[in-house]
Order: C-alpha cells, then sequence, then structure tokens
C-alpha cells in the first residue's frame, strides 16, 4: 500500500531522523494490519483499537498524525477515496513538565561512572544538551576549539559551545587515541570499535544511575532536560536555550518555564507561613 514510497517521501521532505521513520513505519504497519482496507468502518476500527490499548495521549496523537499523513499521501496518488479528514480531530500535544536532576545529583551520577570514557559521554550530554542521536553521530573533526558541532534533528545542525573542563576532558580522550587518519572516525565507539550507539549510551546511563543511588528516573534525555533548566535558573535567556538545544520553536522550549515556575511554586507550599 505504497508504505515505503511514503516513507521515503517523508524522510526527504523533512529530513527526519532514521528512528523518527522507523517509528513512523511502525504506526502505519500497525495501521495496515488493523485497516486492510481503507474505508470508514475499517478507521472506526483502528480508533477502537488504540483506545483499548491505553496509550499517552502524546503517543495517540502521534499515531493520529502519522496516519493521517498517510491517507492523504494515498489520496493524492489516487489510492485512496478520501483523506477521511474527519475521523482526525484538532488536538495538541499533551503538555509535559520533564523530570530534572539538581546540580548535585548529576554531579553524583557523573562521578558514579567507573570509566572515564563512560563519564566523558555523560559529561558531553550534560554539557551540551544535545540529543542521544547526535551524541552518537559525533565525529572526530566535530569538536572544536570550544565547541562541538552538532548534526541536529531534521537537518538543523548547530554549533554548541562546551565548558572548558570537558573541552580539555575531550582533548585528553582524544590524545590517549592511537589512530592514524582519524578524523572522519566517530568520536565514541564501542568496545568492539563500532560507532556508539544509543542502546550503549542507555546502558552507561542506568548503571551510573543505579551506582548513584538516585530515585529519580534517569535517562539520557534527562541530561538535555538537565541542562535547558539549570541554564535557565541560571538567568539563560529562553531564546538562547532554544537555539543551544536545536528547537524549531520556542513553544518546545517554554516547557522549562513552567518547570521553573512548578519548583517555585514547590518552595512557597514548604516554606511560606501561610503554608504551615
Amino acid at each position: 500500500m505504497n508504505v515505503e514510497e511514503f516513507l521515503i517521501r517523508l524522510s526527504i521532505e523533512k529530513g527526519l531522523s532514521s528512528n523518527t521513520i522507523e517509528a513512523y513505519k511502525f504506526d502505519i504497519n500497525e495501521f495496515v494490519t488493523v485497516a486492510p482496507v481503507i474505508d470508514e468502518a475499517s478507521l472506526e476500527r483502528y480508533f477502537s483499537f488504540l483506545t483499548g490499548r491505553r496509550l499517552k495521549e502524546s503517543s495517540v496523537l502521534r499515531k493520529h498524525t502519522v496516519v493521517k499523513s498517510y491517507l492523504l499521501f494515498l489520496y493524492r496518488e489516487k489510492a485512496a477515496a478520501s483523506p477521511f479528514s474527519r475521523f482526525f480531530r484538532k488536538t495538541r500535544r499533551a503538555f509535559y513538565l520533564p523530570r530534572v536532576l539538581t546540580p548535585g545529583e548529576v554531579e553524583r551520577l557523573l562521578s558514579s561512572c567507573e570509566e572515564q570514557k563512560d563519564r566523558l559521554i555523560l559529561e558531553v550530554l550534560y554539557a551540551s544538551g544535545m540529543r542521544v542521536s547526535e551524541l552518537c553521530g559525533l565525529n572526530v573533526f566535530d569538536v572544536g576549539e570550544k565547541t562541538l558541532f552538532v548534526r541536529g534533528k531534521g537537518k538543523k545542525d548547530r554549533v554548541v559551545p562546551l565548558a572548558a573542563r570537558v573541552i580539555e576532558a575531550l582533548d585528553r580522550f582524544l590524545m590517549d587515541r592511537k589512530e592514524e587518519d582519524w578524523n572522519d572516525k566517530p568520536l565514541f565507539t564501542s568496545k568492539r570499535g563500532h560507532r556508539l550507539d544509543r542502546h550503549e549510551v542507555w546502558r552507561i546511563t542506568r548503571h551510573a544511575a543505579k551506582r548513584a543511588a538516585l530515585t529519580k528516573p534517569v535517562s539520557p534525555h534527562t541530561l538535555r532536560h538537565c541542562y535547558a533548566t539549570h541554564l535557565l535558573q541560571n538567568g539563560a535567556d529562553l531564546r538562547i536555550i532554544q537555539e543551544l538545544l536545536g528547537h524549531s520553536s520556542i513553544h518546545t522550549t517554554e516547557r522549562y518555564t513552567h518547570l521553573e515556575e512548578r519548583a517555585l511554586r514547590e518552595v512557597i507550599q514548604r516554606c511560606h507561613p501561610r503554608n504551615t
């Protein structure tokens, strides 16, 4: 049903990452399995199927968006009688406040790494605010004198400044690598010499969090949230944070202002005499 053609076109037009394309492919194949014939009855059955799975609102919204785009593609290719637009109500993404660690908890996490390379990986995540996929895509020549060149989501590349101590740690790390003609090589590799992947970064993060005895849920993306929140708490402008994170819209970055407001409310509730 033209699934591959749709995904190829989507990848080219929107510059989506391979992980995003894989997620979309799963969503469409799931839809095609539940609704092999494109008609109103099949769509009703598909939406009932989603309701029965009790998914997060954000997951349902993603599936709606992907299927809606797929049906519009089929309609334009004359492979469907209608785009069935009325089935897709306008919804906003569920507002999500990320959980963050305090600076002290971040230090505990970093100090709990057993290997210097593992600590450096987490240091770079926290010092740059980059996504895991962006970290795994780094090459040696992306390390500048005081910056990192980041290949961003949706082909939105950016240059991120790093703290001096992290740059120094990267320089020491690179000096220990004994390779020739290595500039186009991955910055971080696995023990087998392959490019580091997201699963290994997750393993490193989980292991460090367990050793640090952190009670909050911690993932590699948590360090991205910490980066933005701690910058905001220390007076960074929201527009600057948007650029550093590689967000297309300021509205995505604004979640961190709400996070800061929540922290302030908690202080008032805990400390103000009228709340005791």
